[in-house]
């Protein structure tokens, strides 16, 4: 699957290190989780607010029609929610299945794939991060800075 970084003007801890935009293919392990309200326009409101800051797209970045591009059929195409503060992330995909460039399907025709292409047969290129690994770094970065801000108080 492919996943759009939807900032909304707000900063996750989870998509830090990403553009906004940024479109990144990231495995979905069976498509069946996904996040759901009872009141859909409560879930507007979320999209409204910036708490989807991950949506499904297609390999282009573009809305996603429907299945496969939306593996389960979230509204909104929503892959990811936060809370409001946006520390707290429901997430349906992998990331850590694409942490490490070698996890990344050479069949990709994006330049992920395209990467994974030409890594085949170095293996220090292909232990390199992968697409899913910014979201860890992004988190890291939180909790590493964010407690150096909290002691320089």
């Amino acid at each position: 699957m492919h996943l759009k970084i939807h900032k909304d003007g707000k900063e996750s801890p989870f998509t830090s290190r990403f553009e906004d935009g940024e479109v990144i293919p990231v495995p979905v392990a069976h498509a069946e989780g996904r996040f759901t309200l009872e009141d859909p326009e409560r879930f507007r409101r979320l999209r409204e607010t910036g708490q989807i800051p991950l949506r499904y797209v297609t390999p282009e970045g573009d809305e996603a029609p429907g299945f496969p591009w939306n593996p389960n059929g979230s509204l909104l195409d929503a892959a990811g929610v936060t809370n409001p503060a946006g520390n707290v992330l429901a997430l349906m995909p992998h990331p850590e299945r694409a942490a490490w460039l070698r996890q990344v399907p050479a069949t990709l025709e994006d330049s992920w794939g395209r990467r994974r292409r030409r890594a085949t047969g170095s293996r220090r290129e292909m232990e390199a991060a992968g697409p899913g690994f910014k979201v860890f770094q992004s988190l890291a970065d939180y909790l590493i800075w964010g407690a150096e801000r909290k002691e320089a108080r």
